[in-house]
């Protein structure tokens, strides 16, 4: 049976991109090395706040990285730095596109957004200044939204949003290296690993060479989930056939064509383990009034699916 024991030493052993596993571990690089990356790889944990409620398992399994989605607070901030947890802090849109007249209004409320965070919490945030005595750890990478192609804070046609993101992508790159140039900007979060994440940086990355932004991000970054089989294995649908290996390398593949050289990082990915091995999820699926089949994994297979996609 595999144990904690075992799945501490597995994030010792992996501790090298960060894997996004939700409610497991988070991905900051964990690409095929080929890829070039531009700091160490390091498994971590995706949360929000939720990771102040188990505080004694957080420090036994000794996380050093955390995603962390919603809104930064004070509680989260002082539990990172007490911990040495590096974040990579999400910020997605508060409010949706739909909720404002013009696209302009949209991202001058985005930018808000990330202006409050990184003024609070970045490099010589108000919150280091009144808290002084905590171990200086300031967020250094901010992710511009969160599966924007999925319709998380976006809506309209697939181009629409590619473009509309790209607008976003290039205001929130401008304010970060005016105000904070030492913040890396991870740009896309793309999600889907078939057709989904390559389609939409392909159609964003043509927005910001219509634009001749190119080089406004330092990172770019997908979601690679593949149900309940390992990352290499080919996955047949109604409309073809794909895997997350080769998603990837499309997404390199489509970097590669704009002249975009630059890092590609996992920041989610995961596998569900069911109630019966310990975790939370119904072994059915269902989608609607139908029922998908079992899509969970055992502790050991989501471990070793994990590594494989590193």
């Amino acid at each position: 049976m595999f144990n904690l024991l075992d799945r501490r030493t597995f994030l010792k052993w992996a501790g090298t991109a960060t894997l996004t596993l939700p409610a497991a571990a988070c991905a900051k690089p964990a690409p095929p090395s080929q890829i070039r990356m531009n700091k160490p790889l390091a498994t971590g944990l995706y949360s929000w706040n939720e990771m102040t409620f188990m505080p004694e398992r957080i420090r036994w399994l000794e996380i050093t990285h955390a995603r962390i989605g919603g809104e930064m607070s004070d509680k989260v901030m002082t539990f990172c730095a007490e911990n040495n947890i590096e974040v990579l802090m999400n910020v997605s849109p508060a409010k949706p596109r739909t909720a404002f007249p013009t696209d302009a209004e949209f991202i001058d409320a985005y930018l808000a957004q990330v202006d409050k965070t990184l003024t609070a919490y970045g490099p010589e945030g108000s919150f280091w200044s009144a808290n002084s005595g905590l171990r200086n750890a300031p967020i250094m990478s901010v992710e511009i939204c969160n599966e924007p192609n999925f319709g998380y804070g976006f809506s309209g046609e697939a181009n629409e949003v590619a473009r509309l993101y790209a607008q976003l992508l290039i205001k929130s790159y401008q304010l970060i290296r005016s105000k904070w140039p030492k913040v890396t900007v991870v740009a896309f979060a793309a999600g889907g690993a078939s057709n989904a994440a390559p389609g939409f940086i392909a159609e964003a990355l043509a927005a910001l060479r219509n634009a001749g932004q190119l080089d406004c991000f330092d990172v770019a970054a997908v979601h690679i989930y593949s149900a309940n089989q390992p990352p290499e294995l080919p996955i047949t649908e109604t409309w073809g056939t794909w895997s997350s290996g080769d998603s990837m390398a499309r997404v390199q593949e489509i970097m590669s064509k704009f002249g975009v050289d630059k890092p590609l990082w996992i920041t989610e990915t995961g596998y569900q383990i069911s109630q019966a091995e310990g975790g939370h999820f119904d072994v059915t699926t269902v989608v609607g009034d139908t029922s998908v089949g079992d899509t969970t994994v055992t502790p050991a297979q989501q471990a070793a699916y994990s590594i494989q996609i590193g």
